[in-house]
């Protein structure tokens, strides 16, 4: 185990690169660390990012796309230290003006960015994807009359969720990650969803609200599969499944990372490293590590066994 501090922030998400070597964490307006603990524990270089980096991800190239409060997305190459900025209009808009793009998520293998744009009148808006390999044009633009509540969340297929609601109601709704073009959707699922996450095999997605922690099918769109509650009064704040598929690991503000096995949904193991409260818990893509990110700076990395 190998415990990392940072910027003394509470750190709501953790990304491992691609070949696992590298870990970025948004620190709010101190932008992103990039740890690099296979070189020592004091490897760590910064992205800046003034207007406050919130979510993080490494692309299939390698370079990080950065969202930043939901008005804008940096792009950034490590290898060059050069920044782009993306918006959702084609015209440059102030990354600190809010309510252009927000609640954007990329796919898995690091290709597409999908995100959901508010209209500056009336209600709703669009949903949007690009490519990150040419970032300034659309892939596809989709009006709609709600406006997105959460991250959109990727299945197996070419397919994307995007969680929305038009004031009356929530839905769930899958598109077609190539066309933007609505397949099916589910109404009154989830509210507010956290952290919607897909399971490797695509079969099974997770979010949370509060305490709570639902896992739903995939195959059968909407239907739940299980749902419990934090054992605690403390609420889960992050949650991934391991690359293998057998387990979700789930923090929470009491200090632990607990391990479901998605076979039985029972509790498997505890991790309590009495570093405070967790916030985030991420896996490497081949499943040999993991992380946890605490309300401090504190990140506790160890070794999967």
């Amino acid at each position: 185990m190998l415990l990392l501090q940072g910027a003394k922030y509470k750190l709501g998400q953790l990304a491992f690169s691609r070949e696992g070597n590298s870990l970025a964490v948004p620190v709010w307006k101190k932008g992103v660390q990039i740890w690099h603990p296979h070189y020592g524990a004091d490897a760590v270089t910064t992205v800046p990012d003034k207007f406050g980096a919130g979510e993080v991800g490494f692309t299939e190239s390698g370079r990080l796309l950065i969202s930043g409060g939901h008005a804008y997305f940096l792009l950034h190459d490590p290898a060059t230290n050069t920044t782009k900025t993306i918006t959702a209009e084609s015209k440059p808009v102030n990354p600190a003006s809010a309510g252009y793009a927000y609640y954007g998520g990329m796919c898995p293998d690091g290709r597409y960015l999908v995100a959901a744009q508010l209209a500056q009148e009336g209600p709703g808006g669009w949903f949007f994807c690009r490519s990150l390999s040419a970032p300034d044009d659309n892939v596809w633009k989709r009006e709609s009359d709600r406006i997105a509540v959460g991250t959109p969340m990727f299945l197996s297929g070419g397919q994307v969720v995007t969680f929305e609601s038009n004031g009356e109601g929530d839905f769930c709704v899958l598109r077609d990650l190539g066309t933007g073009e609505i397949r099916e959707e589910a109404r009154g699922v989830v509210g507010r969803p956290l952290g919607p996450t897909a399971s490797p095999d695509g079969s099974l997605w997770a979010v949370r609200e509060g305490r709570n922690l639902s896992v739903y099918s995939a195959k059968e769109f909407g239907a739940s599969v299980t749902y419990f509650r934090s054992p605690t009064k403390a609420d889960f704040t992050g949650h991934a499944f391991h690359p293998s598929g057998q387990y979700l690991l789930v923090s929470s503000v009491d200090q632990s990372v607990k391990v479901y096995d998605t076979a039985t949904w029972q509790v498997t193991r505890v991790y309590d490293w009495g570093v405070g409260k967790l916030f985030s818990v991420a896996v490497s893509p081949d499943g040999t590590l993991a992380a946890a990110g605490g309300d401090k700076g504190q990140i506790v990395l160890w070794d999967w066994e």
